[in-house]
């Protein structure tokens, strides 16, 4: 199907839309850069906003509790990182059970 409307069209589309999927991909490259320097300066910042979440209570927890949270952990990462002015995030207790379930999560390592 693509390969068809390829070859219906002409050089200059051809390359017209080589062009224009270049400079998307070279928008997307900058918004990531800019989204990995928002978040290097709100950790290196002693002005942005710090949340602390204590995560040694995990033992206490169900396996079904243990999961929601980790989730939930990653959706506040994602959310902050989408942010036009991240706030620091530190998670305390990862050595114990909520580390190991929370670094089963796809992203964790960032």
């Amino acid at each position: 199907e693509r390969k068809k409307v390829w070859e219906k069209l002409t050089p200059d589309e051809v390359e017209e839309r080589k062009k224009r999927k270049k400079e998307l991909i070279k928008e997307k490259v900058e918004a990531k850069q800019a989204k990995v320097k928002r978040l290097r300066e709100a950790q290196s910042s002693d002005k942005s906003n710090t949340i602390i979440i204590d995560l040694e209570f995990g033992q206490l927890m169900t396996e079904s509790e243990k999961r929601s949270l980790a989730h939930q952990l990653n959706y506040c990462y994602s959310n902050n990182s989408k942010s036009e002015k991240p706030c620091k995030l530190v998670l305390c207790g990862l050595k114990d059970v909520m580390g190991q379930e929370i670094s089963n999560l796809s992203g964790f390592e960032n």
